[in-house]
């Protein structure tokens, strides 16, 4: 049970899950932001509410609507540049740049790339989308996923929301590698779909070495085990 545990522990961390700890003092002003909005400084559910919030995003405010004042209720679950969303847009865009880009210099280049080009709103799209639904997306590999939504634009909320899409194109590039992307070239411009598969953009390459580094992890842990029993025979 021991060496179960442990493999657990190596997957988890070593996939940049989003619920390992972020720095506190870079988010901790978003956190309070959100406080001041629905005024929960002294609401008994504060903290519930916020890492709820934190988790699931904006959706999750349906599981306290009787615990806010009507009107910031209305106002928070409906406005997308109100106080709410912006705070939960700058939490989660620091994010991915403190937790999942600290130790991965080109994903930060990556997510700068989006963000500064004027003419592509898939930025700004994803962005919404997370702090709208949390880590519903997310997976169990949160640098890959964001690295799959950016570029396949025309897999929007309404095909997350209603078809197995995005889905069945991690099932696939998970499975079946880099090249497979072109079963799913109807959701992505044909120049970034190539340059995506021939490493003249390493981002889709580099996430999925992220993805497969803790299976990598588990197999040389095994072998060792294995490795460690046969000796001691």
């Amino acid at each position: 049970m021991a060496e179960s545990s442990d493999l657990s522990k190596i997957h988890s961390s070593s996939t940049g899950n989003s619920n390992n700890a972020v720095d506190d003092d870079v988010l901790k002003p978003a956190k309070d932001e959100i406080i001041r909005a629905f005024d929960l400084e002294e609401d008994e559910k504060k903290h519930k509410i916020i890492n709820d919030l934190l988790t699931n995003g904006r959706r999750s405010l349906s599981n306290y609507e009787e615990d806010l004042l009507p009107d910031i209720y209305a106002a928070a679950i409906n406005e997308n540049d109100g106080a709410l969303m912006k705070s939960l847009r700058d939490y989660f865009e620091k994010q991915w740049k403190i937790e999942y880009g600290s130790s991965n210099q080109w994903f930060i280049s990556f997510l700068k790339m989006y963000e500064d080009d004027a003419d592509n709103g898939s930025y700004k799209c994803v962005l919404n989308r997370t702090a709208d639904y949390g880590h519903k997306y997310l997976k169990n590999c949160p640098i890959l996923s964001i690295v799959l939504q950016l570029p396949f634009e025309g897999i929007d909320n309404e095909c997350l929301n209603e078809t197995h899409v995005f889905d069945d194109l991690w099932f696939t590039i998970t499975n079946d590698g880099l090249e497979s992307i072109k079963k799913f070239s109807n959701y992505i411009t044909e120049d970034v779909m190539f340059k995506l598969i021939n490493k003249e953009q390493l981002a889709l390459f580099q996430a999925l070495r992220e993805y497969y580094r803790p299976e990598l992890f588990i197999i040389i842990l095994l072998l060792s085990t294995i490795e460690t029993k046969q000796y001691r025979k």
